[in-house]
């Protein structure tokens, strides 16, 4: 719904088949994330060239940014394994010219669903007031996870991967 509401979604549903994306093509409901943007949760991210999302992602406990302009930077700048062979940065010495659909410095950043970690109480409330349900067994399974960090921070890490989920899904529904 909230996809919808941002106007992320195809505007006439009943006229496309199984293949089709459900991401609108019109980029500029999107927004670019910036380098300084306090946000986590789930991006896309966009080939400027060839004029389509290539892949999702999540970002938490780090944030977007940081996600995307160090960690992902960094990579493209020396692998040359799966995303990153794909789209390498321009410095990258390990290119193989047969795996690159383009490069790094192509692609956008755009975020999606995400949240600024100080405003987050109705994401990771417990009880009937919160946006998602965590019963007891969930909590559970988190608390027993072997992902370093409080509850909380596990609670937003799944949050996200919802998120991002929720965007795979529309870039190939099938």
């Amino acid at each position: 719904m909230i996809s919808c509401l941002a106007g992320h979604v195809k505007a006439d549903l009943q006229a496309m088949n199984e293949m089709d994306c459900l991401l609108t093509c019109i980029w500029s409901n999107f927004n670019v994330v910036e380098p300084e943007s306090r946000l986590e949760g789930s991006y896309l991210v966009f080939d400027a060239v060839h004029g389509r999302m290539r892949r999702s992602g999540k970002a938490s406990p780090v944030t977007i940014a940081t996600r995307w302009y160090e960690k992902h930077v960094q990579a493209a700048k020396v692998s040359n394994k799966g995303w990153y062979g794909q789209f390498p940065h321009q410095e990258n010495p390990n290119i193989r010219p047969k795996q690159r659909k383009g490069f790094f410095n192509q692609l956008q950043v755009f975020v999606v669903l995400a949240f600024d970690r100080s405003n987050t109480s109705h994401l990771i409330d417990t009880s009937k007031l919160g946006i998602f349900e965590w019963d007891d067994e969930t909590m559970d399974h988190i608390k027993k996870w072997k992902v370093t960090g409080r509850v909380i921070d596990k609670q937003l890490i799944m949050v996200s991967y919802l998120f991002e989920l929720v965007y795979d899904m529309m870039i190939s529904p099938v």
